[in-house]
């Protein structure tokens, strides 16, 4: 059995603005997604075993596979990151998508890689909250391309979160009973 933690069932009370924010997530706006959520859209999964391709490039990520329901756009996205200890939550910069440039026609994968922390995250259920996304998936013609990429995305990330963790931030609690979703 496979479970992901998502704020769904609030958002079906919503009614009609279910569709307007699925259609947000779906289009990369997610600072406006949340804006109508309260809070920044989560989502919480099992870390799983990877390639470890980030591992060797200087960016070990915490790889999560999400529901399908997730109709989220593949990118790079500036994220909040906790781990399955409930600890204090951390900047990173994360990647949803099908890898183009290491694989032809991956499996959609949410790679995260947290900022200024290591620790073994395997099997532990971890929470992404989606911040702001930065940019759509690309194939690079190389890895040294990609990797690149992944500092500039970093830089972005890391920058853009120094911001927003210092402006007032809405938080909106949720009966966390309302948000589980099981696939």
């Amino acid at each position: 059995m496979y479970s992901a933690t998502t704020q769904m069932g609030y958002l079906r009370r919503l009614g009609s603005t279910l569709d307007e924010i699925e259609q947000l997530l779906a289009t990369g706006q997610v600072e406006k997604a949340n804006n109508i959520l309260g809070r920044p859209f989560r989502v919480a999964a099992e870390v799983i075993h990877g390639a470890k391709l980030g591992r060797t490039l200087g960016f070990p990520t915490a790889n999560m596979n999400l529901p399908p329901s997730i109709q989220l756009l593949p990118g790079i996205y500036a994220v909040m990151f906790t781990d399955g200890a409930g600890r204090e939550a951390r900047g990173g910069v994360a990647s949803f998508g099908r890898r183009p440039t290491v694989t032809e026609n991956g499996t959609l994968l949410l790679e995260t890689f947290v900022f200024d922390f290591s620790a073994d995250l395997y099997g532990q259920v971890c929470t992404v909250e989606f911040v702001k996304f930065l940019r759509p998936e690309m194939k690079f013609e190389s890895i040294e391309a990609l990797t690149d990429q992944m500092q500039l995305d970093e830089s972005d990330a890391r920058t853009f979160l120094a911001t927003w963790r210092n402006s007032n931030r809405t938080v909106l609690n949720v009966n966390a009973e309302e948000c589980f979703v099981e696939i």
